[in-house]
C-alpha cells in the first residue's frame, strides 16, 4: 500500500484500502494517482450559469438520469471500437443525477436493444414504468428510442451543443479511475480488462465518492444528510455496500467445483468486481 502522508498505525491501513479501490479523491502523494490523473494545464474556461431547465430539479433517485457511450478504443483504419477479443466494444455509463450512483454495462453494437437493457437494469422492477423519468444523453437515436422504449422521457442535447456537461465531467472522473486501476492491476496494456475494468470504476467511485449537492440543496438538512453518505448509500435509501472491499485486479481463490477429490478446493483467479442485479443490487456475487 501507498504510505499516505500523516497517517499512522490501522487508520493508515483502513485510508489507503478505501484508496486503492476507485483511486478518488486524487492524492498527491499517490504514486499511482501522479501517473495515471495527470492532465494537460486549463488554459482557458468561460464561467456562466447553466440555463434553466425549465422544471422541478430531481429530489430522490431514478428521477433524473444521464448517459452517455464511453469509446474504449479506436481503431485507425475504421474507427470502430475494439475491445480485447476483436469485437466492436464500448461501455454505457448510466448515472443517476440525485445521488451520483452510476454504472457500467459493456457493448457489443451500440444499437437500441442494448441500450434498453442498460436502463432497464439501472431501473429495477420498481420504477421501469414511472412515466416521470427523464434522460439526459446526446442526440443518439439508439439511447433516445430506447429512453422512448422503457416510457421515460429523453432530453436530448441541441445539435452542435455541448452534451450534458456534468455527466461529462463524470467521465473525466470515471477515466482517471479507470487508468490508475488498470496501471495499479498491471493490466494498463491488456485491452481484454478495460470494459471490466470500466464497469468496476462506476460502482467503485459510487462508494468513494458523496452525493453530489444540487444548487436547492444548499443549507438544507438535505445537503447535510448526503454529506455524511456515499452515492451508493443516498441511490439505495441508506443501505450501507455489504460486498467486499477490493481492489481491481487483486489475487483472490474461488471454489472449484470440478476439482478432483484429492484436489484444492480452490483455484487462483483475479477480481473483477461485483455482480449487481436489477435495481443495482448487490446479493453477494462477485466477477472474478
Amino acid at each position: 500500500y501507498e504510505i499516505l502522508s500523516g497517517l499512522v498505525g490501522s487508520e493508515m491501513c483502513i485510508r489507503d484500502r478505501r484508496h486503492l479501490r476507485a483511486h478518488y479523491p486524487h492524492n498527491p502523494y499517490c504514486r499511482i494517482c501522479r501517473q495515471a490523473h495527470l492532465k494537460s494545464r486549463r488554459t482557458a474556461h468561460a464561467e456562466g450559469a447553466r440555463s434553466d431547465s425549465q422544471r422541478a430539479a430531481p429530489d430522490a433517485p431514478l428521477k433524473e438520469l444521464s448517459t452517455d457511450d464511453l469509446i474504449l478504443k479506436k481503431t485507425s483504419d475504421s474507427g470502430a471500437e475494439k475491445s480485447g477479443d476483436g469485437i466492436a466494444h464500448a461501455v454505457q455509463v448510466i448515472r443517476d443525477s440525485f445521488s451520483g450512483m452510476s454504472h457500467g454495462y459493456s457493448m457489443a453494437t451500440r444499437d437500441q436493444e442494448t441500450h434498453y437493457k442498460g436502463l432497464k437494469h439501472i431501473a429495477g422492477p420498481d420504477s421501469s414504468a414511472d412515466p416521470t423519468v427523464v434522460v439526459k444523453s446526446d442526440r443518439d437515436e439508439a439511447i433516445t428510442n430506447a429512453v422512448v422504449e422503457m416510457g421515460w422521457n429523453p432530453e436530448p442535447s441541441l445539435s452542435h451543443w455541448p452534451h450534458n456537461t456534468v455527466h461529462e465531467r463524470f467521465h473525466q472522473s470515471l477515466k482517471s479511475s479507470v487508468r490508475a486501476n488498470l496501471l495499479q492491476a498491471g493490466m494498463a496494456a491488456d485491452p481484454a480488462a478495460w470494459a471490466e475494468c470500466t464497469i468496476y470504476s462506476t460502482v467503485a467511485l459510487a462508494l468513494s465518492s458523496t452525493p453530489p449537492i444540487l444548487p436547492h440543496e444548499v443549507g438544507t438538512p438535505a445537503e447535510q444528510l448526503k454529506l455524511r453518505q456515499s452515492s451508493w448509500e443516498c441511490f439505495h435509501g441508506g443501505e450501507a455496500f455489504t460486498g467486499p472491499d477490493e481492489p481491481f485486479g487483486r489475487l483472490c481463490y474461488m471454489r472449484d467445483r470440478d476439482a478432483s477429490a484429492v484436489g484444492p478446493n480452490s483455484t487462483a483467479a483475479l477480481f473483477a468486481g461485483w455482480d449487481l442485479s436489477s435495481g443495482l443490487r448487490h446479493l453477494g456475487a462477485c466477477k472474478v
